[in-house]
């Protein structure tokens, strides 16, 4: 299981409470779901201390398209850091949720506290 941030989980329960709320009837807009910006250290394979930045690449696009096909949802930005074995993500708290849920993840932080 990854270690995840407690400010990042009270982020994503806060923010499933939003994102539950239906639009009140007659509201004209409705704003776009809420995004976090995580970041999110891999873990090195089995054996090994570090991944190669190969290796990290690879993990990464994997991860993303299983969360992708697993939320339904796509992130709205992702970058990946192959030499720090790490990639930042901004994305839903569903599409977050099943990232960090992957036993490839080592942990998740937020990329910025709120204050």
């Amino acid at each position: 299981m990854a270690r995840i941030h407690p400010a990042l989980r009270k982020a994503l329960q806060r923010r499933d409470i939003g994102a539950s709320r239906r639009p009140r009837a007659g509201a004209r807009t409705v704003s776009p779901p809420a995004t976090l910006d995580v970041v999110i250290h891999l873990k090195p394979e089995r054996g090994q201390v570090v991944d190669s930045p190969v290796e990290t690449r690879a993990k990464a696009r994997a991860l993303i398209r299983e969360a992708q096909e697993a939320s339904g949802e796509k992130p709205r930005d992702y970058k990946v850091f192959p030499n720090l074995q790490t990639m930042s993500v901004r994305a839903s708290p569903a599409f977050l949720r099943e990232l960090v849920g992957s036993k490839a993840v080592a942990s998740a932080v937020p990329n910025r506290l709120e204050e």
